[in-house]
């Protein structure tokens, strides 16, 4: 991960919330559950799996389970 990404994209999302994709929403989102590993392929394998956000959130936490890098408390955080 690059030194000080994370801040960044906490600025996009204060300074520009709105211009944010989906894939950098969960990213971000992410962040609090995942504290040290890279958000973003979990990120966009959630979407890839679940379509769109409304998917990922719909999702049971079983079939959340099921993307790499989301485990069971990651999932019932969703």
């Amino acid at each position: 991960m690059h030194e000080g990404h994370r801040e960044r994209m906490r600025r996009r999302l204060f300074e520009h919330g709105n211009s944010l994709t989906d894939h950098e929403l969960f990213e971000i989102l992410l962040y609090e559950h995942i504290p040290r590993k890279d958000t973003n392929p979990i990120a966009h394998a959630l979407l890839d799996s679940f379509i769109d956000a409304e998917g990922v959130f719909s999702a049971s936490p079983r079939l959340l389970c099921s993307v790499a890098g989301v485990g069971p408390r990651t999932a019932e955080y969703i």
